[in-house]
């Protein structure tokens, strides 16, 4: 089972359907500090800053082209901190409307990592490609230079209307998260290679994002081989068989978008629960430890 269902569901599944989890108090929570990591000693405690994680993620990232012997080690303790610092875990459709549904207030508001990464400025409501979740979004005006694209709030309906949309253009529902235990803060549309979660875990395989409640399965019989859900991956998990005609899915790399399912003609595939996979379940990463 999921660890932060198992953590912080209290009776809900999954975790981020629980209400308390949008709830004011948690903004006001210290971060939890963990004991020595398994570097022997190299990093220390928690790190407090994002600045910190990214040099984490940046030595994770030299290792695996100078010293790979060190990479395994510092790519997974990446992981773990950047996580922590500002994760998120893989949406279907139906998971992200039911987040708006529970969610008090919602704005939308421009993308930071398509602004640091690519030099894109989000500056009206159609560009918006993220959305605060939780009473946090009152705070957001005091940080011009951070939201300077601006916010808009929306109404719940609107909400709903923006989550199809970005389904539909292809963007992967990504839950916003900070801290440990996880605070809610948003729903981000991600996509490769501008945004930094599906970026640095297909590229350095850092698995800032944590993989979904839901795995795609195909039906051979109803598929036709279109090749439309392996234009439409994220993640790199599906490709077209030449001499079968037929797609087909690596499920270790699945992380539960429903994208593909959503985009097949013929409806050839669904998604199915990842705890019924005992192989992948292992793939959820534990949060108290690297």
């Amino acid at each position: 089972m999921c660890e932060l269902c198992e953590r912080y569901g209290d009776g809900y599944k999954p975790w981020y359907h629980n209400p308390y989890c949008f709830c004011r108090p948690l903004y006001r929570r210290k971060k939890n500090i963990h004991g020595e990591n398994t570097l022997e000693g190299r990093y220390g405690a928690f790190p407090p800053e994002e600045r910190d994680v990214i040099d984490y993620t940046r030595e994770a990232i030299k290792a695996k082209l100078e010293d790979f012997a060190r990479y395994p080690e510092l790519r997974d303790a990446s992981s773990h901190y950047s996580r922590i610092n500002a994760g998120g875990q893989v949406l279907t459709l139906e998971e992200a409307l039911k987040m708006v549904e529970i969610a008090w207030p919602m704005e939308l508001q421009g993308c930071r990592c398509r602004r640091w990464y690519e030099g894109i400025e989000e500056r009206c409501k159609e560009d918006y490609t993220c959305m605060g979740l939780t009473p946090g979004s009152f705070k957001n005006g005091k940080w011009p230079e951070m939201f300077r694209g601006g916010q808009v709030f929306v109404t719940p309906e609107d909400a709903k209307q923006w989550v199809l949309r970005m389904n539909a253009e292809g963007f992967i529902h990504v839950t916003g998260t900070v801290g440990d235990p996880p605070k809610l803060y948003g729903l981000c549309a991600c996509d490769y290679p501008t945004c930094i979660g599906p970026r640095q875990l297909r590229d350095y395989g850092i698995t800032r994002m944590t993989p979904g409640h839901y795995v795609a399965v195909i039906d051979p019989e109803k598929c036709d081989g279109c090749g439309t859900c392996v234009i439409r991956c994220q993640f790199g998990a599906l490709t077209r068989m030449a001499k079968q005609k037929k797609a087909y899915i690596n499920m270790y790399r699945c992380m539960g978008c429903g994208l593909c399912r959503d985009t097949c003609p013929t409806g050839a595939l669904r998604m199915e629960p990842r705890e019924n996979f005992p192989a992948l379940v292992e793939q959820w990463p534990r949060y108290n430890q690297v």
